[in-house]
């Protein structure tokens, strides 16, 4: 039996704009120090433009010190961090797969919310 055709109204309600790229990179958070700070600023070197905003400092601070915590001892890693780390480094465009889905097309000037993104300064 065939699959019913979708109603009109719905084949219309899908995302038909661009989500315009962050701006601003992100900042290291002033409880971060020592190696997690450096390892901060490692991650944000090695993100590509417009993957991260000012507002992930908080998850990329996160993901820093679960990298010093392996760093230290690898061996006594608990499996449970180790995925939370991979995930993390997922959502950041910093693994392999992640980084094939990643759109890093600059914003098309007919799209109407980059522009309301750039007039707020974002």
């Amino acid at each position: 039996m065939p699959n019913p055709r979708k109603p009109k109204i719905v084949r219309l309600s899908g995302r038909h704009y661009e989500t315009p790229r962050p701006v601003d990179r992100p900042e290291c958070p002033p409880d971060l120090y020592g190696d997690a700070k450096a390892v901060f600023d490692e991650l944000v070197k090695a993100m590509p433009d417009g993957v991260a905003a000012k507002s992930d400092s908080l998850f990329i601070g996160l993901l820093a010190q679960l990298i010093v915590e392996y760093r230290r001892d690898p061996a006594n890693f608990p499996a449970v961090r180790l995925n939370a780390m991979r995930v993390m480094l997922s959502e950041l465009g910093m693994t392999p797969k992640a980084r094939r889905q990643l759109e890093l097309v600059p914003d098309r000037k007919d799209n109407p919310f980059a522009e309301i993104d750039r007039l707020r300064g974002a």
